[in-house]
């Protein structure tokens, strides 16, 4: 322990623990660094994907207009009111009316209007052209008009194409049925403006305004939907949203992949919306209309009866004028009559809206208007009850029966409609007293006028009720000129501020976003490759993974040569003598050397074939005689001969011969500067049939000791340790033994057999040697250095830097 730590665990610091984060950054910097070119690929590939796919994603507009709902007054008792005095009385007793705006919100997208909007615009049929890798769709720019007979029941599409001859040909039939979708390939030639019989119908195909100029023989895909397929199909495209919660305004918005189309979707759905407002508000004044002359044919077909009646009096009585046999009255009979005239036309009045409240008992329409019939609260309550019947039956036609607003509406009209009643009736008895009163004073006052005929009474009886027909007959024409001006006059408390507006460019596909989704696609899945392929590698990476698991000392670190093969010698005379893996042996030897400078004879194995034993030890032998020492390197694998192999040498004369006694002079069997000068050969021979009891015999260790004689260093390449018991048993004439691991070879579960084979001591003096060191290392981001301009005096960075390619360079 230094003394600043000792210093900073006396102020109460802890040391911060290593971070993690670094160490994965440079783990994959390495590997972007080393695979650079794979995620190069994926990307270039992903980029191309992604505008494949963007270009075959359909271009679509966005456009907005901007409607403004003038709820200063309620014209017509619509009720589309979202501020009014009734709402807040019913708000004070406890009734909850909602939001109106959010009605008319509802309204501007339903179904229903989109309906009226489809079959205007007859959009039930769909005109779209392939332009590029995706479709455009034809609208005002058509080539033609497809009239089809009979509406379809779900979908029926073709493809039309128009010839040289300027006829139609049509193909690729599908269509809908209950049981699914199905399809036609026949071609059918039609010629304009005549009927043809299809798989789909028939149909009449009318040339329009782009017919000439359209290019022959593309293709044409005519898709026709049905009335509610097709609205459903558009009600998905527009949006209705209040402009701000503090205004009237509403902002309508459409997508659609054709502008135009868009544009006449907007401004139709404000039109159908303006006709239902004013339908709405026309409900009430035709159905007084049609009460009113109800009304008027039957008291015309009373006063022609009294007519008639006064006619025959007057001829079968020889009468000619009545008036004048009247005039002998005096003024209170006049003024009595006037009365009780009065008083029977306003009780008749009231009895035509009693009798019709009493036939349309728990009906939900409107109350006819026929004037101010009896006292202002009584006209006020019948105004009342026709705005709810309205926004009733609105709410009903787009809701159901069964909603809580239709519902709660019922019970309010059902409570008016009882106080109207109430209401009326107690006018009618007010009316009846009062007529009565009258008729006695009217009976009073004919009485005096005793002198009159009889004949005379009756004709004066038959004018007065002709006169009381009159009076009612003209009260209901005036009132029906009044109803039909009102329907004349009635607009619709909505109009459009703003016209549609559209974006000049496409709000999807959105290009830069798909492009960046793919170049981000392209760089993580050679990434998750590289992830996956490192969670399942189950090798060594680097000296850390072997120093955490033994405490064998390690001599050295070789790096990663490429392209080596089994004659691979780093030290022949035309190989570059400054490369980093030569550097690296010399470390080696150095590690080597410093480990135990009394050593003379080294023995080389690994745990596994294939961790490149055989490359280290011809290399570390050509490393020691570059010191000027004589070195001897001996193929001890019997087995296998790989060096034997690679030297020519595998049916010579040589270890077995000597151990068998076959040979008994060593100098015989020395292949002299058989790897580079000054080191020699020894080959493992033939190979005998009792191998391990030759490695046992003393004759080895004769051998061994006569070449610690003659050699500075004796290099013995042996087999694997674990593979065959060779390797141990020629370890006991070796000072130090070198235990080969290459990473990305060796197994991590390998590493636990070679520290039982440490601390048993079944082969001494143990120390390892860390083949291709940076072969992970590069890809993890910690190499070692070699060959980073360090030169030891035999070249500079630039010179190596010169030797490299440009992708190396970074």
């Amino acid at each position: 322990m230094n003394t600043t730590q000792s210093i900073s665990e006396a102020l109460g610091f802890q040391p911060e623990e290593e971070s993690t984060i670094v160490p994965i950054l440079m783990k994959w910097w390495g590997i972007v660094r080393r695979f650079w070119y794979w995620f190069v690929i994926s990307a270039i590939l992903s980029l191309i994907a992604g505008y494949i796919y963007q270009q075959k994603q359909d271009r679509v507009f966005t456009g907005q207009a901007v409607v403004l709902i003038d709820d200063s007054q309620d014209a017509g008792g619509t009720g589309r009111r979202s501020k009014g005095s009734l709402n807040t009385m019913m708000q004070l007793n406890g009734v909850n009316v909602g939001d109106n705006m959010e009605n008319e919100l509802f309204i501007l997208s339903s179904l229903r209007l989109m309906k009226n909007v489809v079959r205007t615009l007859n959009l039930e049929v769909d005109y779209t052209c392939s332009e590029g890798l995706h479709k455009v769709a034809l609208y005002r720019n058509r080539p033609f008009v497809v009239k089809f007979e009979r509406p379809t029941k779900g979908f029926a599409a073709m493809e039309a194409h128009i010839n040289a001859d300027n006829t139609i040909s049509l193909t690729n039939f599908e269509w809908s049925t209950p049981d699914g979708k199905m399809e036609d390939e026949r071609t059918i030639h039609a010629k304009l403006d005549q009927k043809v019989k299809t798989p789909i119908g028939e149909l009449t195909i009318k040339k329009d305004n782009a017919f000439q100029s359209f290019p022959r023989e593309e293709a044409v895909k005519v898709t026709h939907y049905s009335n509610e397929l097709a609205a459903r199909i558009y009600k998905s495209r527009i949006s209705a949203s209040e402009y701000s919660k503090n205004s009237s305004l509403i902002v309508l918005v459409c997508t659609d992949i054709n502008k135009d189309r868009a544009e006449d979707v907007l401004f139709e759905i404000c039109e159908v919306y303006k006709n239902d407002i004013v339908d709405n508000k026309n409900r009430v004044a035709q159905r007084t209309a049609q009460f009113i002359e109800d009304r008027i044919k039957l008291i015309g077909n009373e006063l022609t009866q009294v007519e008639q009646r006064l006619a025959n009096f007057k001829q079968s009585n020889q009468i000619v004028d009545v008036a004048l046999s009247a005039s002998t009255m005096n003024q209170q009979t006049v003024q009595a009559e006037q009365t009780v005239t009065k008083l029977t036309t306003e009780l008749s009045v009231a009895n035509y809206l009693a009798d019709f409240l009493r036939t349309t008992t728990g009906s939900k329409e409107v109350i006819p208007v026929v004037g101010n019939v009896g006292s202002p609260a009584l006209g006020t309550q019948i105004a009342e009850y026709n705005r709810l019947a309205l926004t009733r039956s609105r709410f009903a036609s787009n809701s159901s029966e069964e909603a809580p607003a239709v519902r709660d509406m019922d019970r309010q009209m059902d409570a008016l409609r009882s106080a109207i009643n109430s209401s009326l009736t107690n006018h009618v008895k007010a009316i009846e007293v009062e007529l009565r009163a009258a008729r006695a004073n009217q009976a009073h006052f004919t009485g005096k006028a005793g002198q009159v005929p009889a004949k005379e009474r009756e004709a004066l009886d038959i004018a007065r009720q002709q006169s009381l027909k009159e009076s009612l007959y003209t009260f209901l024409l005036n009132k029906r000129e009044e109803v039909a001006l009102q329907l004349a006059i009635e607009e619709a408390n909505v109009r459009v501020v703003e016209a549609p507006i559209f974006s000049s460019a496409p709000i999807a596909p959105r290009k830069g976003v798909i492009m960046g989704i793919a170049l981000l696609v392209g760089l993580l899945v050679p990434a998750l490759i590289f992830w996956v392929l490192d969670l399942f590698d189950n090798t060594i990476s680097s000296r850390h993974e072997v120093e955490s698991v033994l405490d064998i000392p390690i001599a050295g670190e070789l790096p990663h040569v490429n392209k080596t093969t089994d004659e691979t010698l780093l030290f022949a005379k035309d190989a570059d003598h400054n490369s980093a893996a030569v550097e690296a042996f010399r470390m080696l030897r150095y590690g080597l050397h410093f480990m135990n400078r009394d050593a003379k004879v080294y023995m080389i194995t690994s745990s596994t074939p294939g961790q490149g034993k055989s490359f280290v030890s011809r290399n570390l032998a050509s490393a020691l005689s570059m010191t000027g020492k004589k070195v001897i390197l001996v193929d001890t694998d019997v087995r296998k001969q790989n060096l034997s192999t690679s030297f020519s040498a595998s049916h010579v004369v040589g270890l077995t011969q000597y151990l068998v006694g076959d040979e008994d002079n060593i100098h015989n069997i020395i292949q002299p500067r058989a790897i580079v000068d000054r080191v020699d050969f020894l080959a493992a021979g033939a190979i005998p049939p009792n191998i391990t009891e030759l490695l046992m015999s003393e004759r080895l260790e004769q051998l061994v000791n006569t070449l610690r004689q003659e050699y500075d260093y004796v290099i013995l390449d042996t087999t694997p340790c674990f593979a065959v018991v060779d390797a141990s048993i020629v370890s006991r004439v070796a000072d130090v033994t070198l235990l080969v691991m290459r990473v990305g070879v060796q197994l991590k579960n390998g590493l636990l057999p070679v520290k039982d084979l440490h601390q048993t001591r079944k082969i001494g003096n143990l120390c390892l040697v860390i083949n291709d060191a940076d072969l992970k290392a590069r890809t993890y981001g910690y190499g070692y250095g070699y060959g980073y301009g360090y030169g030891y005096g035999y070249g500079n960075a630039e010179e190596l830097d010169a030797k490299r390619k440009w992708w190396q360079l970074w």
